[in-house]
């Protein structure tokens, strides 16, 4: 999946936090930069949802609404899998 989407140009999201913004202040750039933050994460996200069967897309949409959300609790789901068959091999 990583690779899926550093070929998107889309991984770098998955490290970025939302950008915050008060409306007051708000400048010309900073809402172009908010927008189009949005819009790649909305992307991403949808990308790694894509990829899940019907009955995790479901659980995981509703859950985490941002890419960065929804990667950390998969990566987290996985290798905590993966860490437990790894020590019933051993």
């Amino acid at each position: 999946m990583i690779f899926y989407l550093t070929t998107q140009n889309l991984v770098d999201i998955l490290k970025e936090d939302y950008l915050v913004t008060h409306e007051e202040d708000v400048m010309m750039e900073t809402q172009v930069a908010k927008e189009a933050w949005q819009h790649f994460d909305f992307l991403c996200r949808n990308l790694i949802l894509s990829k899940l069967i019907d009955s995790f897309y479901n659980v995981y949409f509703t859950t985490y609404p941002t890419s960065k959300q929804l990667w950390e609790a998969l990566d987290k789901k996985y290798k905590l899998e993966g860490t437990s068959t790894k020590k019933f091999q051993v």
